[in-house]
């Protein structure tokens, strides 16, 4: 189910100005604790929707103004705050009946990398792979918007690719930064960007994954975005090593052996994706996809994925997220 963080604000916001107006009568006599409570969704509601001025109006006038003037002086622990919302209510996964676990390790060595999953296109969720990088300590949202500020980048709009609402754009990463996590207006997402040759200064933070170390053409794309963005059902021609900086993903994978039961668009640029909804399918118009094995995971800030090659895939965001994939040839 995928919950729309900005209509959950304004519901608990009416509902508590319902409360305020009708049940309790003259606002001299409202409750403290009811006045705490509306100050504290006016807050999330100006932030959510970068427009202060209006909503803290509010805030500090009908809400309780020592609180409004305790927590405006802390606005580090608001963001955090809000971060916290923003990974509580994003889309969740529920296993269908053909579902299992992608196998988990805490360590895994390169030998047994080739011999066990590269060598017989087997997935696995590596834990804390990358956790020496320093981008896992260095790279957040407010630290990539002071390095992308004035640079122009692509970002697509909308949930996911296969919608009819969604397009691409370009405009500047402070621009995206500021907008990419306003829900009420779709989601933006920085996707499949070749941002390490737009900002060499950046490959300091990191490194070529253990098991593609020895590779050549090795192709490196990063993923940035807000929880709720969607990558359809889709296939890459290359193996595939998924290293998450932060934040946390679903994934969703389906063997290439079961390329007949995804219903994969037949024209155009998008015959490498599935028309199946991955997370919740219509087996009434897309039975054969009941067949299909898929291998469900999650990763987080450290974790690496290994997706074979050709093996159809389906992520969601489950929170703010900070991602570079690694396609190579075995």
């Amino acid at each position: 189910m995928c919950i729309n963080f900005g209509l959950v604000v304004i519901y608990v916001e009416n509902v508590v100005l319902f409360h305020l107006i009708v049940c309790l009568g003259h606002f001299s006599e409202v409750d403290d604790c009811w006045r705490l409570l509306f100050a504290a969704v006016s807050l999330v509601k100006s932030v959510r929707l970068s427009v202060a001025s209006q909503h803290l109006v509010s805030f500090l006038c009908y809400g309780e103004p020592s609180f409004a003037l305790y927590i405006l002086s802390k606005p580090f622990k608001c963001v955090s705050f809000l971060n916290i919302l923003n990974s509580c209510v994003s889309q969740q996964a529920i296993p269908l009946q053909n579902s299992t676990s992608i196998p988990v390790f805490n360590e895994l060595s390169k030998w047994d990398f080739v011999d066990q999953f590269l060598t017989r296109s087997k997935p696995a969720i590596i834990k804390g792979l990358i956790s020496h990088w320093p981008a896992i300590e260095k790279w957040s949202f407010g630290y990539l918007h002071r390095i992308l500020a004035r640079r122009v980048v692509p970002v697509e709009q909308g949930s996911k690719y296969t919608d009819s609402s969604w397009s691409q754009t370009l405009m500047t990463g402070s621009e995206f930064f500021r907008k990419c996590t306003l829900l009420e207006r779709g989601p933006l997402y920085l996707a499949q960007h070749r941002l390490f040759d737009q900002i060499p200064q950046l490959c300091d933070d990191f490194c070529l994954p253990l098991y593609c170390d020895h590779c050549d053409e090795v192709d490196r794309n990063c993923w940035i975005g807000p929880g709720g963005t969607i990558s359809p059902l889709h296939t890459d021609p290359r193996e595939n090593l998924f290293c998450q900086i932060s934040g946390r993903k679903f994934f969703r994978l389906v063997p290439s052996v079961d390329t007949e039961n995804v219903y994969a668009f037949k024209d155009g640029i998008t015959t490498n994706t599935s028309q199946v909804d991955a997370l919740n399918p219509n087996l009434d118009e897309y039975p054969d996809f009941a067949r299909a094995q898929c291998w469900d995971g999650v990763v987080e800030g450290g974790d690496v994925l290994f997706i074979p090659k050709g093996w159809w895939h389906f992520v969601s965001s489950l929170s703010n997220s900070i991602s570079i994939s690694f396609w190579f040839d075995a």
